[in-house]
């Protein structure tokens, strides 16, 4: 009971989590934008079945002719199901749970974060809702479906949240660069975003500790090198084109002001200009706003003696910074960095800019007195459950099994999805129909391989035709061993043989 007591308000933020995320408790389907995760899964378990370790090569995607879709997707999406499947659950079932697990490390995370840095649970609890319950958070989970980028965001409160214990003690956090190392293997936009968070996350907090900062990054780089490096330097041998054009363009994606913040919008559609009666909503939420507003009222009329922190500033900077690259506006920011065309669409920073969001809200409330912030929580919890809850919860369940996506009528479908996304630069043309194998760097056998000049096909393919890492995939490898193997051996050291002062 005293621990219960003692960790009251960290077990009612998870127990918000839950409710939240309760419609993923079950076994059943339900259709999203990314609806092709159990086919992907599924491809991943055969791929280590077939002793492919690390894994990079699909052989059913690609239309069947196979992709090296693992050597560009990070694969800690895949790996998690995979695993929550040996107990013997479907893949669908899996993939909920997952999703659901994601609730709980985003709640938990920001509850460590508020905590760390207010000294107050009540408002730890208070921001642990708020990011919770941020309605694009149901948009990733029950609309788009992207179980990746979920995670990643998910995660950033606490690579915030070590960052700033790891300034404030003196102590280096060395569980930083494994999330670090998480983040890589989980999303490839959001671990570049989440170095430039991290690098302005520090600089607000002690620009002198950056040097460590850097450090970390590069440990958490080293550690998951054997994706990220191939992925990098073989990216010229795929055609990745069409990530940044026709629907992909990033400028078929921006968003209104009146969309922002006026609209009150839940579609199950999807995003396109000009589309506005089927289009998904883009709301940052009336409740969020309202609150934010509310508080900045308050500090400006009630004028309280301690001054804004450069913390508090810089996150209300940028959460307007992060809404302004969702606007047609901010084109000309869009234009100067040519890597930001990958993130494909502008609003889809509307959902990070939910994390500065919560931190401008706790930071100014933490200044007022506890008899005004305990009125504000006590107005905006209620509304925010109200609010929200319609929010969460899937357009439908159906009866799809995990057959209908494998063996079933969603099968060919399958291997079709996203076919030009990492396929191989020697497929010219997409065969119709027959038999063979896509070529791709990995591919050897005794003999000289005959490629297909216009398909890109392995013609009569040896019998000894192997998929093997070559020496680049090699060179990763084996630096994400020695660096993983070396940090364990140090952290053994540090814990048996240095004595603590």
């Amino acid at each position: 009971m005293r621990w219960i007591k003692k960790h009251l308000w960290l077990l009612s933020s998870i127990l918000v989590a839950s409710l939240a995320g309760r419609m993923l408790l079950t076994s059943h389907h339900f259709y999203v934008h990314d609806d092709i995760q159990v086919f992907r899964v599924n491809e991943f378990i055969d791929c280590i079945k077939s002793g492919q370790i690390p894994c990079r090569w699909s052989h059913n995607l690609g239309k069947g002719y196979g992709m090296p879709w693992f050597n560009f997707y990070p694969p800690l999406i895949y790996i998690v199901p995979s695993l929550i499947t040996l107990t013997g659950l479907s893949i669908i079932t899996s993939l909920n749970i997952f999703m659901f697990l994601t609730f709980i490390i985003a709640a938990w995370g920001m509850y460590c974060l508020v905590k760390e840095i207010t000294d107050q649970t009540k408002l730890a609890f208070f921001g642990s809702v708020l990011f919770t319950l941020y309605p694009f958070h149901a948009t990733n989970v029950f609309l788009r479906g992207v179980y990746a980028e979920n995670l990643a965001w998910s995660l950033t409160p606490w690579v915030l949240y070590l960052i700033y214990k790891q300034s404030k003690t003196g102590k280096t956090s060395y569980l930083l660069p494994i999330l670090f190392a998480t983040i890589f293997l989980t999303h490839v936009i959001s671990s570049f975003l989440l170095i430039i968070i991290s690098i302005i996350w520090l600089t607000l907090i002690n620009y002198k500790k950056i040097g460590l900062l850097v450090l970390q990054l590069i440990l958490g780089f080293s550690f998951a090198a054997y994706f990220f490096g191939p992925a990098i330097l073989e990216k010229s041998q795929v055609q990745s084109q069409t990530l940044t054009t026709g629907y992909y363009s990033y400028l078929n994606h921006f968003i209104t002001l009146k969309q922002l913040f006026i609209e009150y919008v839940w579609n199950y559609g999807s995003s396109y200009w000009g589309t506005p009666s089927v289009e998904m909503g883009y709301m940052i939420g009336h409740i969020h706003l309202a609150i934010l507003l509310s508080v900045v009222l308050v500090y400006i009329f009630s004028r309280p003696k301690s001054k804004l922190s450069v913390l508090t500033v810089g996150s209300l900077c940028s959460f307007l910074f992060l809404i302004f690259l969702t606007h047609n506006k901010s084109v000309f920011i869009w234009e100067s960095i040519p890597g930001l065309a990958f993130v494909q669409f502008p609003w889809r920073f509307v959902g990070w800019a939910g994390i500065p969001l919560v931190l401008s809200i706790t930071f100014l409330l933490s200044m007022f007195p506890q008899k005004i912030s305990k009125i504000i929580l006590c107005i905006a919890i209620p509304a925010l459950l109200i609010y929200s809850y319609p929010f969460f919860f899937p357009r439908e369940y159906d009866n799809y099994t995990d057959y209908d996506y494998l063996e079933g009528q969603f099968r060919i479908e399958q291997q079709s999805k996203a076919l030009f996304d990492y396929l191989p630069n020697t497929v010219k043309v997409i065969p119709e129909k027959g038999q063979g194998i896509f070529y791709f760097p990995g591919w050897v056998s005794s003999s000289k391989l005959a490629i297909d000049p216009l398909t890109g096909i392995i013609l009569d393919p040896p019998s000894d035709l192997n998929w093997i890492e070559t020496d680049l995939r090699k060179t990763f490898d084996y630096l994400s061993i020695i660096s993983i193997s070396s940090y364990l051996l140090f952290l053994m050291y540090n814990k048996i043989y240095v004595k603590k002062p």
